[in-house]
């Protein structure tokens, strides 16, 4: 958590050290969650980013989200799980 209460920061060259591996996907969740005006949906995007690799309905995921988040932040977690899944900002 230290990086994303920018208390710390990420090493130099972390995305050539990561591209190593075989699985890497490269989502700037702090920037995106940032974007949202909310740094605490940056869990949200990663788990937008996860769902693409699991064996569930979009909508399965979004009706979750509606059930669960806060009402007043369900539109931003949405938006913010869309943006992980996509990979990109939408």
């Amino acid at each position: 958590m230290g990086v994303i209460t920018e208390k710390e920061e990420y090493p130099e060259n972390i995305f050539e050290e990561l591209k190593k591996h075989r699985h890497f996907y490269p989502v700037d969740a702090l920037a995106m969650a940032k974007d949202l005006g909310n740094v605490k949906v940056f869990n949200t995007i990663i788990l937008g980013l996860l769902s693409r690799f699991l064996e569930f309905s979009e909508e399965s995921w979004l009706k979750v989200i509606r059930e669960t988040v806060p009402k007043k932040t369900i539109e931003t977690n949405i938006k913010a799980f869309l943006w992980g899944r996509k990979g990109e900002q939408i």
